[in-house]
């Protein structure tokens, strides 16, 4: 067999040549591809010559002894590259055609995944079928291009007259859909949608379109019913969450949705203020159907099996207890996975287990490692894109890294019978601090993957976790379970709602923690350097522990703190200067203005939902992304929900000293902005920090208290000035209007005529009811910028207006296609970053 090391190195060069695959910045052409695929098979014949060519002359032939480990690399990363991108380019063919975008199609498919509840109605999956009514439809089904999987919104004043509940796992229908391409938001340190969207093959996005116009033919209708063991067992998934439902019913619903995702996987009635307090207390990986689950009731279910097997003596005679068991826990483990909806660290569970009892009856030795790295490539060829998720990386290395830190290399098979009994001694004498290591291991093993990827990190983690694994993992879940089979099974409500009790108790206990703790949450930046150092630094650690190599651990916990506290190397703003970060944003407004030693926010963005805003998914990750933790001010330029949606998140993780407004402080504190100091923004105020001069030139007193008037003619608009560079000033214009632009060109008090401003927000993200001509001429721009949601309903930025600031001779932008804009002022570089060109990978050809 392959030595372990080799194995290991093996796999890991694998992954890594995967992820590059994916980074690249656009696709391998064909003829590249074939010229990799062909010096892979070279790779292959040179590593085996004595099966694929003459043995008499390679079998002296030295050389290759000394390079089949590079030339094994080199045909792994050859295959590797190959095999990704000919997957990307199958997915990527799929496209929504530029002509349907405002259309609506009538499409012909089945129900693919478990409809979800939203604040709207329901989502699920459209898989579209091979045979459609539609010619231009299946046209695009002959040539490969209508998207595989479609993920589908369903309003509910649209949803058929029996409800939500007739919607099913494995039912065909023909819909009329409003198709357009899977297009997000795009902002770096920011979690990407898009890239999500293309993980799991989702091409397009659609909505059930039912209106007046809608012809009776093309109503949605149901064809029929598609019968499988998959869309069975979601349907029995999607039936025991809606017993869930409706025998908890008038039970605390947070709490219900907690007790769905500990049973069955499904996390999207979780709130994201559930999120917070999972995140501060460091429980977060546990809220899910992780591998520790699996693996607990595999072992229970071979335990029972094991221990009643043994009393027949027909059934031993047939099969030994010990394998019964074994494949018995497999079953269970397999039938769980799959109702608990498959995810990467069910699918982790269930391969490791398989390729271990494989091993293990093929009598073959075995270890975690060798079972990992099978299991990795098991998961990687039936899924290359994997790679692409951050639960992967969560999933596996953190695995990865506790079978590094604690797996005995001290085979019990290698030593002699003394040494084994010492080597016993020594583990009972010693079993707290084993156990002690594990807790700290995971610990540890979650701590740089979370600050990679989410910034943030409990630091009540580790201790927090000490309690709540077992305890989750060994009582709390068991006895979820049990409750639901008793409560499926008999009938019986009361073992659920117990259990509903003893969870409630659960997360009140975490929320009482975070009340005395309330600052429990860490927020750091890890660049990848970091967290490979980390991890080694942090095995060490471990080993040291467990050995009781007290120096080596001081010592290995010294270069932890000192990875930790390694400063960033952004390079330094100077004074006079002022690096502006136009978000990505979607339908709404959020600018980041960064000058030396101060950082301001001007707008917070919209509020997608009732539980989600701009704040929770845009900013705060943004800022955490720059090192921002606290903010001098915060502008809201006026009173609407696109540009205040994000305030209160982003007052609630970040330190405002104060809020610049045209609101008065009484709506600031019902949205949730938790700041003591709100200062009304008013014409003539200007203040100068870092050698930046800041003003604001509207709105004047009486526009702000006249009460007839919209809140759009009362934006702040604020103007940034510096001294020298390419680009010296910079103009923030909110949702004014022509109105309130006339008035600018003219005030005596800080007008903008003949006051030229290099950079331009455009007013009300480029409507037709602003950006007037005589306001363009006096600001002059010589960049306009539009922020801006993609399809909006408004259509901004309006054609006219973009045309009007182009014939200006301003460089026109939005959003929508450039993702986060960032420049710099008084810099001497006049260049912008655009984060879909500097960030660009295939996905977004």
């Amino acid at each position: 067999m392959v030595a372990q090391w080799r194995l290991v190195l093996t796999t890991a060069w694998m992954v890594v040549c995967l992820t590059a695959a994916h980074e690249v910045r656009a696709l391998f052409s064909i003829e590249t591809l074939w010229l990799l695929l062909a010096v892979a098979v070279l790779c292959v014949v040179l590593l085996y010559p004595n099966t694929f060519l003459w043995p008499q002359f390679f079998k002296n032939f030295k050389p290759f002894k000394r390079v089949r480990l590079p030339v094994a690399l080199l045909a792994v990363a050859c295959l590797t590259v190959t095999y990704a991108q000919a997957r990307a380019w199958r997915r990527l063919h799929e496209v929504v055609q530029p002509s349907w975008v405002g259309k609506t199609l009538s499409v012909q498919g089945r129900i693919d995944s478990i409809p979800t509840r939203t604040p709207f109605g329901m989502r699920f999956l459209f898989k579209p079928s091979p045979s459609q009514q539609d010619a231009e439809v299946q046209t695009a089904v002959n040539e490969g291009t209508l998207p595989s999987q479609i993920s589908t919104a369903w309003y509910e004043d649209d949803l058929p007259v029996t409800g939500a509940g007739a919607l099913r796992v494995g039912q065909v229908w023909s819909l009329p859909l409003g198709l357009k391409p899977p297009h997000a938001t795009q902002n770096p340190g920011v979690f990407d949608q898009e890239r999500y969207w293309f993980a799991n093959d989702v091409r397009g996005l659609a909505t059930v379109r039912v209106n007046k116009d809608t012809r009776l033919d093309d109503y949605p209708n149901m064809l029929g019913m598609e019968t499988t063991f998959w869309s069975a067992l979601q349907n029995t998934r999607g039936w025991a969450l809606h017993q869930l439902d409706v025998r908890l019913a008038g039970q605390d619903e947070a709490v219900t949705a907690v007790l769905k995702a500990l049973t069955f996987g499904d996390q999207s009635g979780v709130s994201n203020a559930q999120w917070m307090l999972f995140q501060q207390t460091g429980v977060t990986h546990l809220v899910s159907i992780s591998g520790v689950h699996i693996t607990m009731l595999a072992m229970l279910v071979a335990w029972l099996t094991q221990t009643l097997w043994r009393r027949s003596l027909k059934l031993c005679a047939w099969m030994p207890s010990l394998y019964a068991a074994q494949w018995l826990g497999l079953v269970v483990a397999l039938t769980y996975a799959l109702l608990a909806g498959w995810a990467l660290p069910a699918q982790r569970t269930v391969v490791m287990l398989a390729i271990w009892l494989w091993l293990s009856r093929l009598g073959v030795a075995s270890s975690g490692v060798r079972v990992l790295c099978f299991a990795l490539w098991g998961v990687l060829c039936f899924d290359p894109f994997a790679v692409l998720s951050i639960s992967f990386w969560l999933s596996f290395g953190a695995v990865a890294w506790l079978i590094l830190a604690l797996n005995d290399h001290e085979q019990v098979g290698d030593l002699n019978p003394l040494q084994v009994e010492k080597q016993a001694e020594k583990k009972e004498a010693h079993k707290w601090l084993s156990v002690m290591g594990v807790q700290l291991a995971i610990g540890l093993a979650l701590l740089p993957v979370t600050l990679y990827f989410f910034h943030q990190a409990s630091l009540l983690g580790v201790a927090v976790n000490f309690i709540a694994i077992p305890l989750v993992s060994g009582v709390v879940t068991p006895l979820l379970l049990l409750a639901c089979a008793l409560g499926f099974g008999l009938g019986w409500t009361w073992p659920l709602v117990w259990a509903h009790a003893l969870l409630s108790k659960g997360l009140m206990a975490l929320s009482w923690l975070v009340e005395v703790i309330p600052n429990g949450l860490w927020t750091h930046t890890l660049k990848w350097w970091q967290v490979v150092v980390l991890a080694v630094l942090s095995i060490a650690l471990v080993l040291a522990m467990r050995r009781q190599r007290w120096v080596w651990l001081s010592c290995c916990a010294a270069g932890v703190a000192v990875v930790l506290a390694t400063p960033r190397l952004d390079t330094a703003i100077a004074d006079g200067q002022v690096r502006v970060h136009v978000l990505d944003i979607g339908q709404g407004s959020a600018v980041l203005l960064q000058t030396a030693h101060h950082n301001w926010l001007y707008d917070a963005g919209p509020k997608y939902g009732e539980d989600s805003d701009a704040g929770v998914r845009v900013i705060v990750p943004y800022l955490r992304e720059m090192g921002v933790e606290h903010l001098d001010g915060m502008v809201l330029s006026h009173n609407d929900a696109d540009h205040t949606g994000g305030a209160g998140s982003v007052s609630r993780a970040v330190r405002v000293d104060r809020v610049l407004t045209s609101i008065s402080p009484e709506r600031i504190t019902e949205m949730g902005v938790n700041i003591s100091t709100v200062q009304l923004c008013l014409v003539g105020q200007a203040w100068t920090v870092d050698g930046v001069k800041f003003s604001i030139l509207s709105p004047d007193q009486a526009t702000v208290q006249n009460a007839e008037l919209a809140d759009n003619p009362k934006s702040c608009v604020l103007r940034v000035d510096v001294g020298s560079g390419a680009l010296k000033s910079l103009l923030l214009t909110g949702d004014i209007d022509a109105l309130q632009e006339a008035k600018l060109v003219v005030s005596p008090a800080g007008g903008v005529r003949d006051w030229h401003a290099d950079v331009l927000l455009m007013p009300h993200h480029g409507s037709g009811g602003s950006s007037s001509a005589p306001f363009i001429e006096a600001s002059s721009p010589r960049w306009a910028i539009a922020q801006s949601g993609y399809l909006n309903p408004f259509h901004h930025p309006h054609p006219l207006v973009w045309a009007r600031y182009q014939a200006a001779g301003a460089v026109v932008s939005n959003t929508v296609d450039s993702g986060a804009l960032r420049f710099c002022l008084g810099c001497v570089s006049s260049e912008a970053d655009h984060w879909r060109e500097s960030g660009r990978w295939y996905g977004w050809d």
